[in-house]
């Protein structure tokens, strides 16, 4: 057992010494553009409104006081983020304590001697608040060209969480440029929030902070550690995000279940792993580094964390002393958080589960479209960002002599799911949904990332008969309806379906006019006898499935793919 011991620390440590023939140029630069609104008290100038930003907790402070205090905030939130992320830095057998990226600000902080602008919009849990105006105040800002043009990736706004204005924590706008990823219809948006659409929408990806300085003259230390708090919440809801994409011989619950492991309200048996915003893994008490618990010892597996939860990683008791030092002074969490953070797979990290190479989860957080569309979850991938096609892909080859045909994959995954609407995309009209596994040909198979069971082939009464759609006499009723074959993203947060044309099939949706039951009766069956009362979809002399299989093969009713008529069908 010592020597199976031995050979994991000698191999966590020989990969961490290992470097790079042709090492990145660090660190790597993270822009953050700051904005401040500090209205002023109406009798006196020179003073902040307190009765806006926070009442006797900020009465009587000065606005040069308040932007003072901010300047220096600020700098102490960039130096300590920054420290975050140098991988192991508090070990002392781990030399190179280099930064992974440097967080610094960009430009001037742009002040506004005025109150926050204020949305209409309420958060889900207290109708009697509203959200800051994010659209406004960022497009005053002209965030677009701060986000595609000058590379900011952050944006600050320090404001307050006082009387009418709840403002989020961190608040995410997915660019265009990764639209295909996107969590919600019509955008995306990786945050912890309530992920409404309330940021303009760029090319590229960015981040909204939006934090409150309605304690920084009583309670400084608090408010440093409630900056980086709100960090630490977007950290979690990215790498849960990229979790969920691992490559298939990976759990998808590597971040939660095993770095953080064990934490308050979790009854499972997970082991102590690195902890999480609200719990450090030395409690399960919510907020535990504010509490006396902060200084009970614990055996935790995070000092030398592998994947894999393996039994053999070295156990180390810690308590508070390893990330506050000696006498655990309170500050809100900051030096857990940097600790956490330094926990974080980083720069050359040298982890490896079931054979693949853990990548550096900070470059998810520096370079976030690009590692989204690279695949790979936290894990490395060989795949570039120029040489791969990750979009879920396919198309409907024919719809014709009762055969419904093509193909569908998405590269990140082994199976695709494919769905069928009538109509529009709503569960209630959801005709059938399956899984290609017919092989095709290689010039399928080379974009779906090699797999050869892409295709699909039914024919058209077996194809609705496998349908759950409880009524489907709803497609014979003398009007037009469209097909929609859209791909399910098992990959993307609560597996929405993403109604937006990369996730659609080629040639989909497929326009399709049928008669009525009972000119079909008449026309195609010759059912004549109280056609008014007969019922298709019981009665044993014909089924409505016979009516629509016989609709693929009479060709007087019209089959059109996407927006053009395919008078071949």
């Amino acid at each position: 057992m010592k020597l199976i011991k031995f050979f994991i620390v000698f191999l966590f440590f020989f990969n961490l010494f290992v470097t790079k023939v042709f090492a990145e140029t660090l660190p790597v630069q993270k822009k953050v553009y700051v904005i401040e609104y500090l209205p002023r008290l109406s009798s006196d100038q020179s003073l902040i409104d307190h009765n806006l930003v926070g009442g006797d907790h900020i009465k009587g402070a000065t606005i040069d006081f308040v932007k003072t205090k901010l300047d220096i905030l600020n700098n102490e939130v960039l130096v300590g983020l920054s420290n975050g992320t140098s991988y192991k830095k508090y070990l002392d057998e781990y030399t190179n304590k280099t930064n992974y990226i440097n967080f610094s600000q960009y430009g001037e902080t742009k002040i506004y001697y005025e109150s926050i602008p204020a949305s209409n919009v309420s958060p889900p849990w207290n109708s009697d608040v509203k959200r800051p105006d994010y659209i406004y105040i960022l497009n005053r800002e002209n965030i677009c060209d701060l986000v595609d043009n000058n590379g900011v990736q952050d944006v600050w706004i320090w404001g307050y969480h006082w009387g009418n204005i709840e403002p989020t924590e961190s608040n995410m706008s997915m660019g265009t440029k990764v639209s295909a990823y996107w969590n919600r219809s019509g955008y995306g948006d990786i945050s912890n929030s309530e992920k409404s659409n309330d940021l303009p929408q760029c090319v590229n990806s960015y981040t909204v902070y939006n934090f409150s300085y309605t304690w920084i003259r009583d309670a400084y230390n608090y408010m440093k550690g409630n900056t980086v708090h709100d960090y630490m919440h977007q950290f979690e809801n990215v790498f849960d995000f990229f979790d969920k994409k691992n490559p298939n011989t990976i759990p998808n619950d590597i971040f939660w279940s095993d770095f953080s492991g064990r934490r308050y309200g979790v009854t499972s048996n997970l082991s102590f792993g690195c902890g999480d915003t609200h719990h450090p893994p030395n409690t399960l008490i919510d907020y535990g580094y504010n509490s006396p618990e902060r200084f009970n010892y614990q055996s935790t597996n995070c000092v030398y964390w592998w994947p894999g939860g393996y039994a053999d990683i070295p156990q180390v008791t810690i308590n508070c002393e390893i990330w506050s030092g000696t006498g655990c002074p309170h500050d809100n969490g900051f030096t857990y958080f940097v600790w956490w953070m330094q926990n974080v797979p980083g720069y050359q990290n040298g982890l490896v589960y079931n054979g693949v190479s853990m990548r550096n989860w900070w470059e998810l957080l520096t370079n976030f479209d690009n590692s989204l569309l690279e695949g790979g979850g936290l894990f490395k991938t060989d795949c570039t960002t120029d040489s791969c096609n990750l979009k879920p892909n396919g198309s409907l080859d024919e719809i014709k002599v009762g055969l419904v045909a093509g193909w569908a994959c998405d590269p990140n995954l082994v199976n695709a799911t494919v769905q069928v609407f009538v109509d529009n995309i709503d569960n209630s009209k959801k005709l059938v949904e399956f899984t290609p596994a017919v092989l095709r040909e290689d010039a399928v198979a080379n974009q779906c990332g090699g797999n050869y069971k892409s295709g699909f082939s039914f024919n058209m009464k077996d194809f609705l008969s496998k349908s759950n759609l409880s009524n489907k006499s709803l497609l014979l009723d003398g009007q037009e309806h469209k097909l929609l074959f859209v791909q399910k993203d098992l990959n993307a947060l609560s597996n929405p379906i993403i109604p937006f044309s990369n996730y659609y099939l080629d040639r989909s949706p497929v326009t399709i006019s049928f008669p009525t039951t009972k000119e079909l009766a008449v026309e195609v069956f010759n059912l004549t006898e109280d056609i008014d009362s007969f019922d298709f979809n019981n009665d044993s002399k014909v089924s409505l499935l016979d009516i629509i299989y016989r609709l693929g093969i009479d060709d007087r009713y019209s089959i059109k793919f996407g927006h053009k008529m395919d008078n071949t069908l």
